[in-house]
């Protein structure tokens, strides 16, 4: 049972994101489910690693729960006409880099990875935070923000898998990725 929470945790937030499809603004119960899919996806992570059960199979759960609870965000956001036409193509063309990256692991790798970098967390914090912090700066200047640091997730998405030797899943961060490919390189010389 505890090797299998956080997949759980996961697959609740799932379900959790599915439901937010049946809200057509942002309402308190909208942010209420909302605020839950954003902490289960906090602490999904760290219970599994914390009860040795990280998995591809969570991994996957993780970003299924992210994409449907973010694709209803998107949802209501769009048919509400509150995002301009210029920062949705701007999104889409990171979105579509991150994909990209995948393509780069499948010619390398044989196999489709989405890393978990550092980007792409602050890049999933950012759109956590857009309900918020809309609030506080207004939807333009907050999208602006988070299309910028989309982009670098694209291009660090990308970057990881061009020197990703490995095939791992779980690179956090560039930097540390060419570290571990210089020790490589010197511990086979």
């Amino acid at each position: 049972m505890k090797k299998q929470l956080a997949n759980m945790v996961s697959s609740s937030r799932i379900l959790a994101g599915i439901a937010l499809f049946f809200f057509s603004e942002i309402t308190a119960g909208f942010i209420a489910i909302y605020s839950y899919c954003g902490f289960t996806d906090f602490i999904d992570g760290p219970i599994a690693r914390k009860t040795n059960s990280t998995s591809a199979i969570g991994g996957a759960l993780d970003t299924v729960g992210d994409v449907v609870t973010y694709v209803a965000l998107a949802k209501i956001l769009i048919a509400q006409s509150l995002v301009p036409g210029w920062i949705l193509i701007w999104f889409i063309t990171a979105a579509l880099g991150i994909l990209s990256s995948a393509l780069v692991a499948k010619k390398k790798h044989g196999k489709f990875i989405l890393c978990h970098s550092l980007f792409g967390k602050i890049m999933g914090g950012c759109i956590f935070l857009l309900p918020f912090a809309t609030l506080l700066i207004g939807m333009t200047v907050y999208l602006t923000i988070f299309c910028c640091v989309a982009s670098v997730a694209a291009g660090e998405s990308i970057l990881i898998q061009v020197f990703n030797k490995k095939g791992e899943e779980n690179t956090v961060t560039l930097y540390k990725l060419l570290k571990e490919n210089k020790a490589d390189e010197e511990n086979a010389a």
